[in-house]
């Protein structure tokens, strides 16, 4: 990359990362090279090896809570190969502090409590693994997979009020970021986890935490 396409992306608003992709071997000189095509992909933000959990959430997911408050339906979604950080990222652990999904909750519960005299919040979490296109409850404990029995899966049904839900899913009320915490443990330890040639404790399937708030005007008696 020359100096002056350097100095044009730091003008942008967005960082753009172009990248030289092998296609095979270039006819044009005879099959002894190789041809190589760029493809430039735009992001709001980058963050390297040394961002701590704090400036991950901050940067990335912190200014939804108030789009939550407002209403809005708000996802986020950790998308990348085995071993390459998405359960670091979205729960953390014990040395790099709690991840986003953490972090998420606990600011919506220090959100509720500051207007705890205008609203009455109501928070209901599920928490589902998809697995070769297979729905179980990670929260339910009758549903863990033991030598003789496996697994009861769940099948996505259409709700005339609230669209596309997982029929049979368990519902859980929490008060507390300490309770949600014990509710990810229980979903974490509940979930099949299959060992990979990159990452024998890597799971080969999707976790998804659903984390459903309603609120009550107070002076409405609503």
């Amino acid at each position: 990359m020359t100096e002056k396409q350097a100095n044009k992306l730091t003008q942008s608003d967005n960082l753009i990362v172009a990248v030289r992709e092998i296609t095979g071997l270039n006819k044009a000189r005879g099959g002894l090279g190789k041809r190589f095509v760029e493809s430039r992909y735009v992001f709001d933000h980058v963050f390297d090896e040394l961002s701590t959990q704090q400036e991950v959430f901050e940067g990335s997911s912190k200014h939804l809570i108030l789009s939550l408050l407002e209403g809005y339906n708000c996802s986020i979604f950790a998308y990348g190969a085995t071993g390459s950080g998405k359960t670091h990222t979205m729960i953390g652990n014990d040395s790099s502090g709690p991840g986003i999904m953490l972090q998420m909750l606990n600011g919506l519960f220090e959100a509720f409590k500051a207007s705890e005299q205008e609203n009455k919040f109501t928070v209901t979490v599920s928490f589902i693994e998809v697995y070769n296109e297979n729905i179980r409850d990670l929260l339910d404990n009758s549903t863990r997979s033991t030598q003789r029995h496996k697994p009861q899966t769940l099948e996505l049904r259409e709700d005339p009020i609230r669209g596309v839900v997982v029929s049979g899913v368990s519902e859980h009320h929490p008060t507390s970021p300490n309770e949600v915490l014990n509710l990810l443990q229980q979903g974490s330890n509940n979930r099949a986890t299959f060992g990979t040639n990159m990452n024998v404790v890597s799971s080969r399937s999707h976790a998804v935490m659903q984390v459903m708030i309603e609120a009550q005007d107070r002076g409405a008696g609503m």
